[in-house]
């Protein structure tokens, strides 16, 4: 196994776009999403990846960060997540 596997970091989910921190996770650890491993991509990735948002090097868990702009202005914009999807 990688280090990155093994390193508790932050870690973001391709299903719900959402993070959370420790060790690389099984399955997205938000009850509400089907995710699993091969879904979970370091923060790290997100952050210098695609868009050009401006994220933080400390997600908060509370959010929801798009890996995609969908605004006009091409810019990726974190945004709360709902009750309902909160884990």
């Amino acid at each position: 196994m990688s280090g990155e596997t093994e390193d508790e970091q932050w870690w973001w989910c391709l299903h719900c776009e959402r993070v959370n921190h420790g060790k690389r996770p099984d399955q997205c650890p938000h009850g509400d999403c089907d995710g699993d491993w091969l879904d979970m991509w370091s923060w790290d990735q997100i952050r210098d990846g695609e868009g050009f948002g401006d994220y933080p090097l400390v997600p908060d868990s509370s959010m929801v960060y798009p890996m995609y702009a969908d605004t006009c202005d091409g810019m990726r914009a974190a945004y709360p997540a709902t009750e309902a999807v909160q884990a």
